[in-house]
Protein backbone atom coordinates (compact mmCIF):
# COMPACT_ATOMS: atom_id res chain seq x y z
CA UNK A 1 0.00 0.00 0.00
CA UNK A 2 1.30 3.42 -1.09
CA UNK A 3 1.37 5.75 2.37
CA UNK A 4 1.24 8.95 -0.17
CA UNK A 5 -0.66 9.78 -2.72
CA UNK A 6 -2.41 13.04 -4.01
CA UNK A 7 -5.64 12.09 -5.68
CA UNK A 8 -8.68 13.69 -7.61
CA UNK A 9 -11.68 12.28 -5.75
CA UNK A 10 -12.76 9.90 -8.46
CA UNK A 11 -16.43 10.61 -8.15
CA UNK A 12 -18.88 13.11 -6.03
CA UNK A 13 -21.12 11.26 -3.72
CA UNK A 14 -24.65 10.43 -5.53
CA UNK A 15 -27.58 11.28 -3.93
CA UNK A 16 -31.19 9.39 -4.31
CA UNK A 17 -34.18 11.90 -3.84
CA UNK A 18 -34.56 11.31 -0.45
CA UNK A 19 -31.39 12.56 -0.02
CA UNK A 20 -31.79 15.37 -1.88
CA UNK A 21 -34.87 16.35 -0.01
CA UNK A 22 -33.29 16.46 3.14
CA UNK A 23 -29.79 18.25 1.89
CA UNK A 24 -32.27 20.67 0.57
CA UNK A 25 -33.91 22.02 3.85
CA UNK A 26 -30.54 20.97 5.60
CA UNK A 27 -29.02 23.54 3.23
CA UNK A 28 -31.73 26.45 3.29
CA UNK A 29 -30.87 26.04 7.01
CA UNK A 30 -27.73 26.77 6.28
CA UNK A 31 -24.09 25.77 8.02
CA UNK A 32 -25.59 24.72 11.47
CA UNK A 33 -27.72 21.91 9.85
CA UNK A 34 -24.16 20.00 10.07
CA UNK A 35 -24.53 19.92 13.77
CA UNK A 36 -27.49 21.48 14.97
CA UNK A 37 -30.53 20.12 16.72
CA UNK A 38 -34.01 19.81 15.96
CA UNK A 39 -35.22 22.15 18.31
CA UNK A 40 -32.83 25.07 17.15
CA UNK A 41 -34.93 25.41 13.89
CA UNK A 42 -38.56 25.08 12.77
CA UNK A 43 -37.59 23.82 9.48
CA UNK A 44 -36.78 20.35 10.36
CA UNK A 45 -39.21 17.52 10.25
CA UNK A 46 -39.30 14.97 12.65
CA UNK A 47 -36.30 12.11 11.77
CA UNK A 48 -34.18 14.66 9.95
CA UNK A 49 -31.64 14.16 12.67
CA UNK A 50 -31.19 10.76 12.17
CA UNK A 51 -31.93 10.98 8.59
CA UNK A 52 -29.28 13.22 8.70
CA UNK A 53 -26.62 11.20 10.86
CA UNK A 54 -27.37 8.46 7.95
CA UNK A 55 -26.15 11.01 5.19
CA UNK A 56 -23.50 11.90 6.96
CA UNK A 57 -22.11 8.11 6.77
CA UNK A 58 -23.23 7.80 3.47
CA UNK A 59 -21.20 10.54 2.35
CA UNK A 60 -17.82 9.53 4.35
CA UNK A 61 -18.14 5.99 3.23
CA UNK A 62 -18.37 7.21 -0.60
CA UNK A 63 -15.47 9.48 -0.36
CA UNK A 64 -13.39 7.05 1.41
CA UNK A 65 -13.41 4.90 -1.67
CA UNK A 66 -13.49 7.75 -4.04
CA UNK A 67 -9.98 8.87 -2.61
CA UNK A 68 -8.85 5.80 -2.87
CA UNK A 69 -8.41 6.14 0.93
CA UNK A 70 -5.76 9.44 1.25
CA UNK A 71 -6.19 12.92 2.73
CA UNK A 72 -7.61 15.01 -0.22
CA UNK A 73 -4.90 17.98 0.79
CA UNK A 74 -1.70 16.43 2.13
CA UNK A 75 -1.67 12.92 0.23
CA UNK A 76 -1.07 10.97 3.52
CA UNK A 77 -3.21 7.81 3.73
CA UNK A 78 -5.95 7.51 6.51
CA UNK A 79 -5.00 4.35 7.71
CA UNK A 80 -2.60 6.03 9.90
CA UNK A 81 -5.04 8.74 11.44
CA UNK A 82 -8.06 5.98 11.90
CA UNK A 83 -11.59 6.59 12.05
CA UNK A 84 -11.59 9.92 14.25
CA UNK A 85 -8.80 11.23 12.08
CA UNK A 86 -10.59 11.36 9.25
CA UNK A 87 -13.07 14.11 8.63
CA UNK A 88 -15.73 15.23 6.14
CA UNK A 89 -14.23 19.31 5.25
CA UNK A 90 -16.54 21.73 3.81
CA UNK A 91 -14.00 22.80 0.99
CA UNK A 92 -15.51 26.40 1.20
CA UNK A 93 -16.14 27.03 5.26
CA UNK A 94 -20.15 26.27 6.38
CA UNK A 95 -19.70 28.57 8.98
CA UNK A 96 -18.53 31.02 7.04
CA UNK A 97 -20.63 34.44 7.45
CA UNK A 98 -20.73 35.15 3.82
CA UNK A 99 -22.20 32.72 1.26
CA UNK A 100 -21.71 28.83 2.13
CA UNK A 101 -24.34 27.72 4.30
CA UNK A 102 -26.35 26.86 1.22
CA UNK A 103 -23.38 24.29 0.53
CA UNK A 104 -23.58 22.57 3.59
CA UNK A 105 -24.70 19.13 1.89
CA UNK A 106 -23.27 20.44 -1.95
CA UNK A 107 -21.64 16.82 -2.56
CA UNK A 108 -19.20 19.58 -4.63
CA UNK A 109 -18.35 21.17 -1.32
CA UNK A 110 -17.52 18.05 0.66
CA UNK A 111 -13.97 16.82 1.27
CA UNK A 112 -12.13 14.00 3.76
CA UNK A 113 -8.87 15.35 5.30
CA UNK A 114 -7.12 14.19 8.18
CA UNK A 115 -7.39 15.86 11.53
CA UNK A 116 -3.54 17.88 10.81
CA UNK A 117 -4.93 19.32 7.42
CA UNK A 118 -8.47 20.00 8.85
CA UNK A 119 -7.42 21.66 12.10
CA UNK A 120 -6.64 25.13 13.39
CA UNK A 121 -3.77 25.21 12.51
CA UNK A 122 -4.43 24.50 8.46
CA UNK A 123 -7.32 24.75 6.79
CA UNK A 124 -10.34 24.62 9.57
CA UNK A 125 -12.72 27.05 8.55
CA UNK A 126 -10.41 29.27 6.34
CA UNK A 127 -12.44 30.34 3.02
CA UNK A 128 -9.51 30.02 0.21
CA UNK A 129 -12.23 31.63 -2.08
CA UNK A 130 -10.97 34.23 -5.27
CA UNK A 131 -14.25 34.98 -6.90
CA UNK A 132 -17.27 34.17 -5.40
CA UNK A 133 -20.19 33.42 -7.88
CA UNK A 134 -24.03 32.08 -7.52
CA UNK A 135 -23.39 28.96 -9.37
CA UNK A 136 -21.15 26.83 -7.32
CA UNK A 137 -19.52 25.16 -10.14
CA UNK A 138 -17.94 28.98 -11.41
CA UNK A 139 -16.54 29.94 -7.92
CA UNK A 140 -12.81 30.27 -8.18
CA UNK A 141 -10.53 29.49 -5.44
CA UNK A 142 -6.77 30.05 -3.99
CA UNK A 143 -6.16 26.24 -3.91
CA UNK A 144 -6.97 23.14 -6.14
CA UNK A 145 -10.39 22.05 -5.74
CA UNK A 146 -10.80 18.16 -5.48
CA UNK A 147 -13.74 17.79 -7.57
CA UNK A 148 -13.70 20.96 -10.47
CA UNK A 149 -9.99 20.58 -10.78
CA UNK A 150 -8.05 18.09 -11.13
CA UNK A 151 -4.66 17.89 -8.61
CA UNK A 152 -2.85 15.36 -10.84
CA UNK A 153 -2.18 18.09 -13.43
CA UNK A 154 -1.19 20.08 -10.43
CA UNK A 155 1.45 18.41 -8.48
CA UNK A 156 4.04 16.12 -8.85
CA UNK A 157 6.83 14.94 -6.51
CA UNK A 158 10.44 15.25 -7.53
CA UNK A 159 13.07 11.97 -6.80
CA UNK A 160 13.73 14.03 -3.18
CA UNK A 161 10.31 13.63 -2.26
CA UNK A 162 9.71 17.80 -2.76
CA UNK A 163 6.05 18.31 -4.06
CA UNK A 164 6.82 20.65 -7.80
CA UNK A 165 3.61 22.77 -9.42
CA UNK A 166 3.56 21.19 -12.71
CA UNK A 167 0.65 23.34 -14.35
CA UNK A 168 1.23 26.32 -16.66
CA UNK A 169 -0.79 27.98 -14.14
CA UNK A 170 1.05 27.16 -11.15
CA UNK A 171 -0.49 29.94 -8.43
CA UNK A 172 -3.13 27.34 -7.34
CA UNK A 173 -0.41 24.49 -6.26
CA UNK A 174 2.07 27.04 -4.63
CA UNK A 175 0.03 28.13 -2.64
CA UNK A 176 -1.25 25.38 -1.76
CA UNK A 177 1.66 23.62 -1.08
CA UNK A 178 2.42 27.11 0.90
CA UNK A 179 -0.38 26.73 3.21
CA UNK A 180 -0.62 22.99 4.29
CA UNK A 181 3.16 23.23 4.76
CA UNK A 182 3.34 20.42 2.34
CA UNK A 183 6.92 20.56 1.59
CA UNK A 184 8.05 19.96 5.23
CA UNK A 185 10.51 17.82 6.30
CA UNK A 186 8.51 15.40 7.61
CA UNK A 187 6.58 14.93 4.32
CA UNK A 188 9.36 15.15 2.21
CA UNK A 189 10.80 11.93 4.62
CA UNK A 190 7.74 9.79 4.37
CA UNK A 191 7.48 9.98 0.89
CA UNK A 192 11.18 10.23 0.31
CA UNK A 193 10.66 7.01 1.93
CA UNK A 194 7.99 6.22 -0.41
CA UNK A 195 10.23 6.39 -3.71
CA UNK A 196 13.00 4.40 -2.31
CA UNK A 197 10.96 1.44 -0.84
CA UNK A 198 13.84 0.98 1.58
CA UNK A 199 12.45 3.27 4.41
CA UNK A 200 11.89 0.66 7.35
CA UNK A 201 10.85 3.52 9.74
CA UNK A 202 8.32 5.13 7.62
CA UNK A 203 5.58 4.38 9.79
CA UNK A 204 7.12 5.82 12.85
CA UNK A 205 7.17 8.94 10.92
CA UNK A 206 4.10 9.30 10.25
CA UNK A 207 3.08 8.58 13.91
CA UNK A 208 5.83 10.94 14.84
CA UNK A 209 3.45 13.68 12.96
CA UNK A 210 -0.01 12.13 14.32
CA UNK A 211 1.71 12.96 18.04
CA UNK A 212 3.03 16.30 16.93
CA UNK A 213 -0.50 17.11 16.20
CA UNK A 214 -2.16 15.56 18.79
CA UNK A 215 -3.03 18.68 20.51
CA UNK A 216 -5.29 19.61 17.77
CA UNK A 217 -7.68 16.62 18.38
CA UNK A 218 -11.23 15.90 18.00
CA UNK A 219 -13.38 14.66 15.54
CA UNK A 220 -13.66 18.37 13.46
CA UNK A 221 -17.00 17.44 11.43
Amino acid sequence: MFIYKHTKPISVVNFNNEDIALASRLNDIGGTSWDGNAKDDTRYLRGDITKRKLLKEKIKKHLLVAQCNYCYYCGISFKFFGPSGTHIDHFYPKDSSNHYGKYTFEPYNLVLACFRCNGLDYKRQKDYTLNYNDNYMLITSKIVHPHIDDISLHFNVDSGGIIIPINENPDKATFMISEFDLNSSHFVTIRIGQISRVNPTVENQIANIISARAHIGGIME
